[in-house]
């Protein structure tokens, strides 16, 4: 290790070093250029030094800023699986390798000429020892200094690039002043605004020639895929869960942000229309071969990745003039398999999540596994199984206690485990017909609770 230092010294690299109080059996050296030109790239290499009882699942990440992008040197070489999204560079091992050093590389590019100031490389190392987690940790600043062919007046810091505005003046210029909303009271708005971006169920259902009574909702529910993006493409996903209802329907939506294009990607035989953000899906006889079927869209955003914001409704009519609608809600999903859209690699990353602490007399699930978690308490649910039957769960429904910090547990109420992510998708999609609409798809590797994106990565790492 004292080699590698010297040889970053002597190129003038800029070294980041971990340093643990207490023995540790992972440490971590961050080597990279200490300044680099925007509209330029550098590299970064990352040396991981491990004992041998250091083995199985682990994981590098840092975040990056907007104006910049990543993609991996020769990742295969140390076994991992590299991913780029949401600003987070990735690095995935199903299992470390056995050597005592590891070395992994990545290419940064500074996408945005007119930045300037420190970007800070945060990495944390995840890894796991015996059926303890641990981390490790390895920062490093990098000096961004503007493109020389960037005016000096037009150079920007990074912290403030970050908050720049990316709607260009005049993209809704038929906003009314009596229309405009406070950005906190927008977040408490709810999801269905009267008479602005959605009519009622009754005014809807006139148009699409239908009365305005109301019809049974429980049997449907429309759920929106998170917007992912690729190539510069938001992909949005919908699936109409209508059970055997056949009728009139029309899904609408409104995209909260600055677009260029909107393009249908599947109708599924419905007239689809935009009207500056609105778009719509509309259907004078749903089909009728399935219980459920999915839609999907895509978006290009007027401003590189800008976030994008969606509301939709979903409103329909049968035969004898019965009319409701339903919102549609948005979900950690993955319905791209349905559409001929480019994959979800996965772009959902909740908090990492402590080991779970099961049982010694429980064995430890081996491999890739999935679960359907249907609550999560503070408190133990007392007399879980007349609990879950409330919402017609007959099914063996097991607790798994995760420890937030060492005066609290948060207890976990889940089902499975499924071999496969469709069986679990499948199960979910019950539940949620059941009532239990915040129901979600778990993973596990080797009995310890993982990301989507990363047992995706897992599972086409063993295709």
């Amino acid at each position: 290790m004292k080699k590698i230092s010297l040889i970053a010294a002597a190129l003038g690299l800029n070294v980041g070093l971990l340093q643990a109080q207490e023995i540790d059996p992972v440490s971590l050296k961050t080597a990279t250029v200490s300044q680099a030109t925007a509209g330029e790239s550098f590299t970064v290499r990352l040396f991981i030094a491990k004992n041998s009882n250091v083995e199985g699942f682990a994981r590098f990440h840092v975040d990056l800023p907007k104006g910049f992008e990543a993609e991996p040197i020769d990742a295969e070489s140390s076994d991992a699986v590299f991913d780029f999204r949401d600003q987070r560079v990735r690095f995935v091992w199903a299992s470390l390798p056995a050597t005592p050093e590891i070395n992994i590389a990545y290419l940064i590019r500074i996408t945005e000429p007119r930045l300037k100031g420190n970007l800070q490389l945060a990495g944390r190392f995840t890894y796991m020892v015996g059926q303890e987690r641990k981390t490790a940790d390895a920062n490093v600043d990098v000096t961004i200094v503007p493109s020389p062919q960037v005016a000096a007046s037009d150079a920007i810091d990074i912290e403030e690039y970050q908050n720049e505005d990316a709607q260009p003046q005049g993209i809704f210029p038929d906003v009314a002043a009596s229309d405009a909303i406070d950005i906190e009271e927008y977040q408490n708005e709810d999801a269905q605004p009267q008479g602005r971006v959605f009519p009622d169920a009754a005014s809807v259902a006139s148009a699409v020639g239908a009365g305005s009574k109301s019809v049974n909702t429980f049997n449907i529910f429309v759920v929106r895929q998170k917007p992912y993006m690729v190539d510069n493409e938001y992909y949005v996903n919908i699936q109409v869960a209508k059970s055997s209802f056949s009728g009139s329907g029309a899904v609408e939506e409104e995209l909260a942000a600055p677009v260029s294009k909107i393009e249908a990607i599947e109708t599924k035989g419905a007239q689809f229309a935009v009207n500056g953000a609105k778009l719509s899906f509309t259907w004078a006889e749903m089909p009728k071969d399935t219980g459920s079927f999915v839609i999907a869209y895509k978006v290009t955003p007027w401003h590189g990745n800008a976030p994008l914001s969606i509301r939709g409704i979903f409103t329909y009519s049968d035969s004898s003039g019965n009319a409701a609608s339903v919102n549609i809600v948005e979900r950690e999903v993955d319905f791209s398999v349905h559409v001929p859209v480019p994959p979800l690699v996965a772009a959902y990353q909740p908090p990492e999540a402590p080991v779970v602490k099961q049982p010694a007399s429980r064995p430890v699930q081996r491999g890739l596994v999935f679960k359907v978690q249907l609550l999560a308490t503070r408190q133990p649910v007392q007399n879980r199984d007349a609990y879950f039957k409330r919402y017609n769960v007959n099914d063996v429904v097991t607790e798994e206690v995760y420890e937030a910090d060492p005066r609290a547990y948060t207890y976990k109420y889940v089902v499975g485990p499924f071999r496969k992510y469709e069986q679990a998708q499948s199960y979910r999609d019950q539940v949620w017909r059941k009532g239990i609409t915040d129901a979600f798809v778990t993973c596990y590797y080797n009995g310890n609770r993982i990301t989507i994106q990363e047992a995706l990565m897992i599972s086409n790492k063993k295709r």
